[in-house]
């Protein structure tokens, strides 16, 4: 014969989790440099731990160590500021980093956008355009530059002075379908390229 067992329902309700950094930590900040990573953090006073692991992410994969603080970390009584250089990153990346406090955790994930070349020393996006180029120059932020853009037949199509900042982007919209040639001057150096405009 059989036996009826009683019936258990459970009402699993939703939680929200709120993130929140870790309580070892006095914050975590990321700032570009030169086309690299600087990583800055404090472990609070009274904390301590056995080793930090740097790992970072990019979009779409899994986070990698990609260094390490061996030995004890923090202090009994006040806060211990640390501080890595991520050498290795992909230039004009939007990269996201991550602190493994010993066997106490994780750090709350950070995230930067690059905006500075690191491997290049000129990059002109997109080729071919349509509507917008954007041209990207190694140079110091402050650092002045020129740009012209001329025509295959040598007609001065833009010319514009005085830009700084690395970075300049226009309209072509209303440009001729064709490849034209761009210069740049810039403290006694000199780049230049092609662009295609459809």
């Amino acid at each position: 014969m059989l036996r009826s067992q009683p019936l258990i329902l459970l009402a699993l309700t939703p939680v929200a989790l709120i993130g929140q950094e870790h309580p070892f930590l006095g914050g975590l900040t990321l700032q570009e440099q030169a086309g690299t990573v600087l990583l800055e953090w404090t472990l609070t006073g009274g904390s301590t731990c056995n080793g930090i692991q740097i790992e970072r992410a990019y979009s779409g994969q899994g986070f990698v160590q990609i260094g390490e603080i061996h030995g004890l970390c923090g202090d009994l009584v006040d806060p211990v500021d640390y501080s890595w250089n991520d050498v290795s990153v992909q230039q004009l990346s939007s990269p996201s980093y991550r602190l493994k406090l010993g066997v106490d955790g994780y750090s709350s994930v950070k995230s930067i956008t690059l905006m500075e070349l690191n491997e290049n020393e000129q990059l002109l996006f997109p080729i071919p355009a349509e509507d917008r180029v954007t041209l990207l120059l190694r140079l110091a932020p402050q650092t002045p530059f020129d740009l012209r853009v001329q025509d295959l037949a040598g007609r001065v199509v833009l010319d514009r002075r005085g830009i700084s900042g690395g970075r300049v982007s226009w309209d072509v919209r209303s440009w001729l379908p064709g490849t034209y040639i761009y210069a740049v001057q810039a403290e006694g150096r000199r780049y230049a390229g092609k662009l295609v405009i459809l």
